[in-house]
């Protein structure tokens, strides 16, 4: 249950206090209870086993997750939950709790393919922030630009078909999309990726609809 880093430290990712570049393996302070870690770009997660959530490295979109921008060069405590399960690191972050909750923190991914209310004033979450209400969120991975996730159940990520609508329709309000998706969901349990695309397509057809009525 050590933690060790190596590599690049410009933003203190590698959390050993400082910003000096590693050539081998270098352990992290002495604790022995590290579950689970993940690098993203600039900034390192990790899980320890009683269930805490820890960041430390690059913040300047808030992707550690301490409600501050700075840059974290030590292994930082994310809030006093004990119930964090997965997490992982690319421009933003991303994790689920043990209740089956999807969080994120970081970049406004929606802010970044879409004119939406708020970008322009608060384009990043500075603390972990749920996404939707679904409680049955298995795995997550976040990339640079988008993240995708698995629910228990094996269908995709609400998130991942929000943002892909909001791409391919810029022209859409976001409350729009996330209501018709909320509704069209039932519908998405047991259909495979070909029907969540078809779907999909038909939930932007319906929203212009709507608008287009108003």
């Amino acid at each position: 249950g050590t933690l060790w880093a190596w590599g690049s430290n410009f933003y203190g990712q590698l959390g050993d206090g400082t910003t000096t570049n590693r050539f081998v393996p270098t352990q992290i302070g002495t604790d022995t209870n590290w579950k689970a870690v993940d690098a993203g770009g600039s900034h390192t997660v990790a899980i320890r086993k009683d269930g805490t959530l820890w960041a430390w490295g690059g913040n300047l979109a808030g992707q550690v997750g301490d409600g501050t921008t700075a840059d974290r060069w030590v292994p930082t405590q994310i809030g006093s939950s004990t119930d964090w399960k997965a997490v992982s690191a690319g421009s933003h972050t991303v994790a689920i709790r043990t209740d089956g909750t999807l969080w994120t923190w970081g970049q406004r991914l929606e802010c970044l393919v879409a004119s939406v209310d708020g970008c322009t004033t608060d384009p990043y979450h500075l603390v972990p922030t749920q996404i939707g209400a679904a409680t049955n969120w298995a795995t997550v991975s976040a990339g640079a630009l988008h993240a995708v996730a698995i629910r228990a159940d094996g269908t995709t990520s609400f998130e991942q078909r929000r943002l892909q609508i909001l791409r391919l329709e810029p022209g859409l309000s976001a409350a729009s999309v996330e209501a018709a998706l909320q509704l069209s969901d039932e519908e998405a349990q047991a259909v495979n990726a070909e029907t969540l695309r078809i779907l999909d397509e038909n939930v932007r057809e319906r929203i212009r609809v709507d608008e287009l009525a108003q």
